[in-house]
């Protein structure tokens, strides 16, 4: 377990009502009241249709800072998913996420929006495409039917965490799958996994099944 608990350590203070910590605030953030709460964007700017960046667990709108730029051609909105930057909520539901979503484009007065996901983010973007008017959905490596430790009922880990595994494991990833109208990609890495040394890595490259 050591190398997932030296990654468990990383992501932990970042999700729910764990010790947070404080995002770095720049001039292309900003706020959308939703429901009494906040929901926090950056908006990279572009013209052309709305794009959200979802992020995965334990991030936040900064982890799209390298790839923001090269979007050209959309108009390029990331946004902290609910629990996660400044986004505040104790735990992550699918369900405020999907909603935070729709507060953002009726904010903004666009849509409907075509949505990248990674991670947590590849699941929610999924669920959303699923269930909601969306043009268009990516997702990086996620949803894949991997679940790791820390998503698993570990008693050592908070219930900020927990939920975000529960979430995941509640979504019918063949069913959205079936369900998506609009155009959609998924980009996986190859999972390689070591039993006798409980170790999860990550190797670039396409699935030989895709």
């Amino acid at each position: 377990m050591g190398t997932t608990r030296s990654w468990e350590d990383k992501i932990m203070p970042r999700i729910g009502d764990r010790g947070r910590l404080e995002p770095k605030v720049t001039p292309k953030d900003r706020r959308v009241r939703r429901e009494g709460r906040d929901v926090w964007i950056r908006d990279f700017g572009g013209t052309g249709p709305l794009m959200l960046l979802w992020h995965g667990a334990g991030c936040d709108v900064a982890c799209w800072e390298t790839l923001a730029p090269h979007l050209t051609g959309f108009h390029v909105v990331a946004q902290d998913l609910p629990g996660h930057g400044r986004s505040l909520l104790k735990v992550f539901t699918t369900s405020d996420a999907l909603a935070d979503a729709d507060a953002v484009t009726t904010e903004l007065g666009e849509g409907p929006s075509i949505v990248v996901g990674h991670s947590l983010g590849g699941y929610v973007g999924l669920r959303y495409a699923a269930t909601c008017k969306c043009s268009g959905w990516i997702g990086l490596d996620g949803p894949f039917a991997v679940v790791y430790p820390w998503e698993q009922d570990d008693p050592e880990l908070p219930e900020s965490v927990l939920r975000i595994g529960r979430e995941i494991r509640a979504i019918d990833v063949v069913g959205d799958f079936a369900a998506i109208k609009c155009p959609a990609m998924m980009i996986l890495c190859s999972i390689a996994v070591d039993p006798s040394k409980n170790v999860w890595c990550l190797r670039g490259g396409r699935s030989p099944n895709t």
